[in-house]
């Protein structure tokens, strides 16, 4: 009997001392793993230009304020029956950013009802905008530089 249980006992200390390897194992694989996502994670920057849309409705623009990256395109869709004219602040001047201007940009056409205006943010800053023929439907386009990349 005494036999039997010091095997018993020797297993039971193998199979503990093997399971000990395993989850220290498995700890080094996750740890490895963590040291390379935080490699990969280091702050880049984001190439690609992206399209953002805001749309303009009879209650103003929604959404009313959006960051996008330096290069990045924005179309601005009128579904509302108002002209829009979209245009950086101050009103009327528009000398914040005076290119984004749909009445500069395209001859003194506003986009009717399911029209649109695209414009590309090449200067970073924040732009405050309004619609020139409402003026007090605004809005925001935070622009930065380069976003990081979250994985």
């Amino acid at each position: 009997m005494k036999k039997y249980a010091i095997a018993a006992l020797f297993v039971l200390l193998v199979a503990v001392l093997v399971q000990l390897k395993v989850l220290s194992s498995q700890r080094a694989a996750i740890t490895s793993s963590t040291n390379s996502a935080e490699v990969d994670n280091q702050p880049r920057t984001n190439l690609k230009p992206l399209h953002h849309i805001v749309t303009y409705t009879q209650t103003g623009f929604e959404p009313s304020e959006i960051t996008v990256q330096k290069g990045d395109t924005v179309t601005f869709v009128n579904n509302s029956d108002t002209p829009l004219w979209v245009a950086s602040d101050p009103h009327p001047e528009h000398t914040d950013y005076p290119e984004f201007d749909v009445a500069r940009s395209k001859g003194g056409q506003m986009p009717k009802v399911g029209e649109s205006f695209s414009f590309t943010f090449n200067k970073v800053g924040t732009w405050a905008y309004h619609n020139h023929t409402a003026s007090s439907d605004v809005g925001n386009v935070g622009v930065h530089p380069g976003l990081i990349v979250v994985q």
